[in-house]
């Protein structure tokens, strides 16, 4: 049999491509607006505590970046992110290494849902129009002030990880050294 070995014209790329974007522009003004739901995959360590944990945090963390849409205050949100991206490391790190559950357990079971909490009310005060009211104002004010600590912890929490991973390391060597 014989194989032709035939070059199509220039019209003929031209005419599908066209179509393609049509049918993108067409598809994204229908579908403008509407939100796409993303799910996330459970987490599978191997533990089934830590597999909760993890799940509970996500949630937490969730509900946090929920928060930061009721929030006008650009350094409030900017606090917000930062948490959540800090926070999303240490997930991460506890997803890969589940020996980390007893370390992080008080961690994400205590500061995370209380982190959320307080955000929650500082986004109420803020959607009901209250900051002119005496301890509204002096509440958020008070919010403003706690979160960039609040934000260090987390930081200061994911430092102490990776010290952890790199004196484990350390402590192998010397280990292996002895040995030798």
């Amino acid at each position: 049999f014989t194989m032709s070995r035939r070059v199509a014209s220039f019209w003929s790329y031209l005419w599908p491509a066209l179509l393609a974007l049509l049918a993108f522009r067409i598809g994204k003004r229908i579908f403008r607006g509407v939100p796409m739901e993303v799910k996330e995959t459970p987490p599978s360590t191997g533990d089934a505590q830590c597999d909760q944990l993890l799940q509970e945090a996500r949630k937490e963390l969730a509900a946090i970046r929920k928060t930061d849409e009721g929030i006008a205050d650009e350094a409030v949100s900017q606090c917000i992110r930062e948490i959540d991206q800090t926070c999303g490391q240490i997930l991460q790190k506890l997803e890969e290494q589940p020996e980390l559950y007893d370390r992080l357990r008080t961690f994400l079971r205590y500061y995370l849902p209380t982190t959320r909490k307080i955000l929650n009310n500082r986004a109420m005060i803020e959607q009901r129009g209250d900051m002119d009211e005496k301890n509204a104002k002096a509440i958020c004010e008070r919010t403003d002030r706690l979160l960039p600590q609040i934000n260090s912890a987390f930081q200061k929490q994911l430092t102490a990880l990776e010290e952890h991973n790199y004196l484990d390391v350390a402590v192998e060597m010397d280990v292996l050294e002895g040995m030798m």
